[in-house]
């Protein structure tokens, strides 16, 4: 498969598939082997607690298979008067 771009919401990337499959093993079947781009998570604090939720771990195997992905998740956390607070883990 060429290059792209998949926008997944975390409902999805904790689902299950069709025919007993993960979403998050199709998610890794499509990125194949190797690979090396980048896995951008928005409201990544919906991950927190990963011992603790379904996302969670999801979000953590999926870095975990794509240990060469470079991994950049942010969040919203609040606004105030002096604009948007955000949180960025790198």
């Amino acid at each position: 498969m060429g290059d792209g771009i998949l926008f997944v919401t975390y409902a999805t990337l904790r689902s299950a598939g069709k025919c007993g499959t993960t979403r998050l093993s199709q998610i890794l079947d499509w990125m194949g082997e190797g690979f090396e781009g980048v896995l951008a998570f928005d409201e990544a604090h919906a991950m927190q607690n990963a011992a603790g939720s379904e996302q969670g771990l999801a979000g953590l195997r999926l870095q975990l298979a794509a240990p060469r992905a470079r991994v950049n998740g942010g969040a919203i956390l609040g606004h105030g008067s002096d604009g948007i607070v955000l949180s960025r883990a790198a």
